[in-house]
């Protein structure tokens, strides 16, 4: 009888243990807010509608940095460890390639980054895309308004593609804000964290002219990678997945006529 009865209160042990466990869990990702209508909902329910989560990234995913893309990678970790004024945006050409830099960077954080950043939750988003699929204004305040809790609340850092079009995306019809303004106070204080993606004219079109937002949101460039770094990422992705090793020369061709193509 007493076994059966150590038995027992060790099994309801280990299921209320699981139980909190699971409940903790949920907590992390359950921070209330109030909606447009008055309605108390999910923070995290509404950033998930327009956000891509960057945080299970695998090594498979990714491509190895270079050398000039891990000192970038260094300089803006330093910039996210800042307590204020910790945003940031990577300018690179077009077709430089953003998202691959983006998910290496992402990678290289989680992995081999300071070990502050690690456990923080990376969430990308175009900001083309964050004022389409919302019939009212105020569904975009909502976005924001869930963005900023989720911020505030979590450990999390936004990276914002296309982020010069944030620029006259207004939020009401009444409020001559648009949505960069609304981020600035918050990026001033740190309770906002984004890196933004473009390029350097588009960057310099539409915020040469806010010096305060180019304050808070720091640019970095991006530089452009030279033959030898591609092909040095394509013979590095070929051998990660267990693809034939491609000989250097044949990518150097490669490489070559499609630059000779491009130019016709």
């Amino acid at each position: 009888g007493q076994k059966t009865l150590e038995k027992l209160n060790f099994e309801d042990f280990i299921n209320t243990a699981f139980s909190r466990s699971h409940l903790i869990e949920s907590d992390e990702r359950y921070i209330p807010i109030e909606d447009n209508d008055g309605d108390t909902v999910n923070a995290w329910d509404i950033v998930d509608t327009f956000s891509t989560d960057l945080t299970l990234l695998e090594e498979g995913d990714v491509f190895k940095m270079n050398a000039s893309e891990l000192k970038l990678a260094k300089n803006l970790a330093d910039r996210l460890l800042k307590k204020e004024m910790n945003s940031a945006a990577v300018l690179a050409s077009a077709g430089r390639g953003k998202s691959q830099f983006l998910r290496s960077f992402v990678y290289w954080l989680k992995t081999k980054g300071p070990v502050e950043l690690r456990d923080y939750n990376f969430l990308e988003f175009d900001a083309s895309s964050f004022a389409s699929g919302t019939k009212y204004v105020g569904a975009t305040e909502s976005k924001l308004k869930a963005m900023f809790a989720v911020s505030e609340k979590s450990n999390t850092v936004f990276f914002i593609d296309e982020v010069h079009l944030l620029k006259g995306m207004g939020t009401s019809s009444e409020n001559s804000n648009d949505i960069r303004q609304n981020l600035k106070p918050k990026m001033a204080t740190g309770e906002f964290t984004a890196i933004g993606f473009t390029t350097p004219d588009e960057f310099e079109t539409a915020y040469s002219g806010d010096p305060a937002f180019m304050e808070r949101m720091r640019p970095f460039p991006l530089p452009n990678l030279s033959e030898n770094d591609i092909v040095d990422k394509l013979q590095n992705w070929s051998e990660r997945h267990g693809k034939p090793k491609l000989r250097r020369k044949l990518l150097h061709f490669i490489f070559t006529v499609s630059d000779e193509f491009n130019a016709i």
